[in-house]
Formats: structure tokens, C-alpha cells, sequence
């Protein structure tokens, strides 16, 4: 999944809760990744990003929720 700050949120606490693996990479690092193409929308970006994942899946880290204390500051 791409991080998009606070809009992915409410997404990763659900996934979280029912226990799903949840890798979150920056837009920047998949740009270079993925390297130059045409055509943008979110069906080909999903395309995209699960090949990123699949290539990656040995060394990709999987997303942990921050610790409350974090949360709250």
C-alpha cells in the first residue's frame, strides 16, 4: 500500500485489527521501483504495486502500528 499520511489511517486500523499483513512504502521509493510508465489509474497502481510486492516479498517489511505513546504526542 502507498502511504498517504493520514488518509490511509482508518484502512490500516481495520486491516490491522483482522489481522492482515500490511507493507506500506512510499509513493517516491514505488515511483523508482515500478521506473517510468505510461498511463496512470489506480486499477494499473495496484497492478503495479502488488508486482513491486510480489518481486519484493523476501525483503519487504510488514507494517506495524505505532506504539500509543507515539500516537498521542
Amino acid at each position: 500500500m502507498e502511504h498517504t499520511g493520514i488518509y490511509n489511517e482508518h484502512v490500516l486500523g481495520f486491516l490491522h485489527k483482522k489481522n492482515v499483513a500490511i507493507c506500506l512504502e512510499h509513493p517516491a521509493h514505488l515511483k523508482l521501483c515500478v521506473g517510468l510508465t505510461r498511463g496512470k489509474n489506480d486499477k494499473v497502481d495496484g497492478e503495479r504495486i502488488a508486482t513491486y510486492a510480489y518481486k519484493e516479498r523476501e525483503s519487504i517489511r510488514l507494517w506495524e502500528p505505532p506504539r500509543a505513546i507515539i500516537k498521542k504526542l
